[in-house]
């Protein structure tokens, strides 16, 4: 036996520092995209909880005549949008801006206002624009994660 060293023999030794080398990359590839998806995961809590706060002030202040419940659930709302406005997307946060105003001024109408329906299908019609763009934001998103 010679000892020459063949390609086979560089192969053999090379083999495992390749394999470990590759393993890194997919190791850092693949915390990089579970971030991603926990900051998704997150964003989809804080959008769900936005849109349910929004839902229970507007039934809270069309419905109670109790200040003390009206401010408190005005306080979980700016709660809630305080945490969208750090999550998340511009399109989000500029359509939900005018949200709480729309129903203030939706709970002050007297119940025989001519136009109050008009007022509650904009309330809805906002709502459904607010959740439409977080969804298109979730899913944008997701694919750019995948």
């Amino acid at each position: 036996m010679s000892g020459e060293v063949t390609v086979i023999d560089w192969l053999q030794l090379a083999a495992p520092f390749v394999a470990a080398g590759l393993g890194l990359i997919a190791y850092g590839r693949q915390k990089k995209v579970d971030r991603k998806e926990h900051v998704l995961s997150e964003c989809r809590v804080i959008y769900t909880k936005y849109l349910a706060e929004a839902e229970n002030l507007l039934r809270v202040m069309c419905t109670e005549s109790d200040e003390a419940k009206v401010d408190a659930q005005t306080v979980k709302y700016r709660e809630a949008f305080l945490a969208l406005k750090v999550y998340g997307s511009m399109k989000v946060v500029d359509q939900a801006k005018p949200l709480l105003m729309t129903i203030v001024n939706f709970a002050r109408l007297d119940e025989d206002a001519p136009d109050l329906d008009e007022h509650r299908d904009d309330i809805r019609t906002k709502l459904d624009g607010i959740a439409d763009a977080m969804r298109e934001d979730c899913v944008k998103e997701h694919w750019r994660t995948s």
